[in-house]
């Protein structure tokens, strides 16, 4: 069997959708009961509108010393709104044809546990989730992906400066780097990608390479 490549191949077709118009206190039932954290919002054409999650409902709940479980929480904030009301819009979406590695790139920039798969025209096609797409095989283009959204996210001038290149598992990380602080926590978040074997660092402060020209290029001290 080949290994998948795109969202389309790992994506769910049977999807979980809430209506804008719909109680909270229906959405609080469709969570609980489907055991899930996060939904598509459609309108009736079938196109997504937002996501809305258990987090939504949470950020509503005034009295934060309530510990005693999210069932709690939910029906607490389900006597009040609607679903459009709580959802977040615009959502961020992905298309079938996207290749694995640039939905996990939305996904970690996005920094949301799933994505609707959509149509050009936004029409809702399935969903897919950062486990169907970690779990999928990892291949050299899917860790580079995953690595070049983690340091995008944590260590953004770090990133911009840095080349990132993966054979076989082995990440490498080459470039100069303007805050040599940030290297040690490049090379961490790399290590603990799934998939990665070994990480490289060639990673040098800005100004390496001329100061290593120059102390090779200062005569030895006479003895």
């Amino acid at each position: 069997m080949d290994e998948p490549t795109t969202v389309g191949d790992v994506m769910t077709t049977e999807v979980v959708v809430a209506s804008p118009d719909s109680a909270a206190a229906e959405l609080v039932e469709l969570l609980t009961g489907s055991h899930l954290r996060t939904v598509p919002v459609v309108d009736g054409a079938g196109q997504v509108v937002g996501v809305v999650s258990d987090t939504d409902l949470v950020d509503l709940v005034p009295g934060r010393r309530i510990r005693n479980g999210r069932p709690k929480l939910w029906r607490y904030v389900s006597r009040e709104g609607n679903v459009g009301a709580l959802m977040t819009a615009p959502a961020v979406t992905v298309e079938p044809d996207v290749p694995i590695g640039e939905a996990i790139r939305r996904m970690a920039v996005g920094r949301v546990p799933c994505l609707p798969v959509v149509t050009s025209t936004g029409r809702l096609v399935g969903v897919v989730t950062a486990s169907d797409l970690l779990t999928t095989g990892r291949s050299d283009e899917v860790i580079r992906a995953e690595v070049t959204a983690l340091l995008d996210r944590y260590l953004p001038s770090l990133c911009a400066d840095a080349d990132i290149s993966v054979e076989g598992g082995v990440v490498t990380l080459t470039g100069e780097i303007a805050a040599a602080s940030t290297i040690g926590l490049a090379v961490h978040l790399a290590r603990n990608v799934t998939g990665v074997t070994r990480v490289v660092d060639d990673l040098h402060p800005t100004g390496y390479g001329l100061a290593a020209a120059e102390r090779a290029a200062k005569p030895s001290p006479r003895s």
